[in-house]
């Protein structure tokens, strides 16, 4: 089994919405920064259902219910920054990503000292959902909820990632990947957009007390761009 690390910058406002034109000015930011360069290939995959989008997508039928799915298929190759807007414009839900970086001028994250000298690629994805959803990713279930057995918690436990958000999960609540440590994060637990670092398998960073891992450079840049705050976070398994 291969393991795979994302890093996460979440907006502190749940209901915040990139606009396409942020979303290619956070690019053209990561370009200067040395992040990624000005021929990096952009993919848009999307997970829309409506009828009328048929012809972007794989439709197909469930095997045992004989419902008809629309599935999820890459709709776009973006030939360059400035193409990004017009191709996102009538999207409401999509995954945009760099795709192919090389080792990055600017490292985006420590990696655990064992990896320091290794080469590697990275991708970085803008992410939007219509509605809400947790962008918490726990591990240790019974850890979390016998830590957690006196408070409410118990009772309610965080939604999964990627599932709908409830107006009690704004908390994000992470797995440290050093330690397997529960780690949470005010107002990380929701969010209708996010931007996602992801590294090659068994590519971790060092995590110790805190998830604010990215260059000071990398935040200014994510919230003059979209002109919001955010909160760190991380997805990995």
């Amino acid at each position: 089994m291969s393991l795979y690390y994302t890093h996460l910058l979440i907006p502190r406002r749940a209901d915040y919405k990139a606009a396409p034109g942020q979303v290619a000015d956070f690019f053209a930011a990561l370009v200067e920064l040395g992040v990624m360069s000005h021929d990096s290939g952009y993919w848009i995959s999307t997970y829309i259902e409506q009828a009328n989008w048929a012809e972007q997508h794989r439709v197909g039928q469930d095997p045992a219910t004989g419902e008809t799915l629309a599935l999820e298929r890459w709709i776009a190759d973006v030939g360059t920054i400035a193409d990004i807007p017009s191709h996102l414009q009538a999207l409401d839900e999509y995954d945009i990503a760099v795709t192919g970086l090389k080792t990055p001028k600017l490292p985006v994250l420590r990696l655990d000292p064992q990896f320091r000298d290794a080469r590697y690629a990275v991708d970085i994805a803008c992410c939007l959902r219509p509605e809400a959803v947790s962008t918490s990713d726990f591990h240790n279930r019974e850890r979390f909820l016998f830590r957690d057995f006196f408070y409410w918690r118990w009772w309610f436990p965080p939604a999964r990632w990627g599932e709908p958000c409830r107006a009690f999960d704004r908390t994000g609540i992470f797995t440290n990947p050093t330690t397997g440590e529960t780690m949470e994060v005010r107002e990380a637990g929701c969010a209708c957009s996010w931007i996602e670092f992801r590294f090659g398998k068994w590519l971790f960073p060092r995590v110790e007390h805190t998830l604010d891992l990215l260059p000071a450079s990398v935040v200014a840049a994510a919230e003059r761009s979209f002109q919001v705050r955010f909160a760190q976070g991380c997805s990995w398994g």
